[in-house]
């Protein structure tokens, strides 16, 4: 979920303290395995899927084709595919009350 105020906001505005973010990066040379590139070809699609009412007819053409099991230009079919990916990790504290 994209927040307008940002995670380590909204954790703030949730009494959380000690607000920090980490960013970790995930970098998988080629050629991934059957199983991460499942991952990675659902995760594209769904990715394309989102962006189909903004792409070019032409475009989506292209986009189904390269995601489709069936087609000569199936992506799954490449052993160049790699993957690199950044994710970030907000964290907080929640003060324990006595009482």
């Amino acid at each position: 979920m994209r927040a307008a105020r940002g995670w380590p906001g909204l954790l703030r505005s949730a009494g959380l303290e000690q607000v920090t973010s980490r960013s970790v990066l995930l970098d998988l040379p080629a050629p991934l395995t059957e199983g991460v590139r499942e991952v990675v070809l659902a995760e594209l699609a769904a990715r394309v899927g989102r962006a189909q009412a903004y792409l070019a007819q032409e475009d989506r053409i292209a986009w189904n084709s390269v995601l489709d099991r069936t087609s000569p230009v199936w992506l799954g079919n490449r052993d160049d595919l790699a993957l690199l990916t950044a994710r970030t990790i907000h964290m907080g504290t929640r003060r324990e009350e006595h009482g």
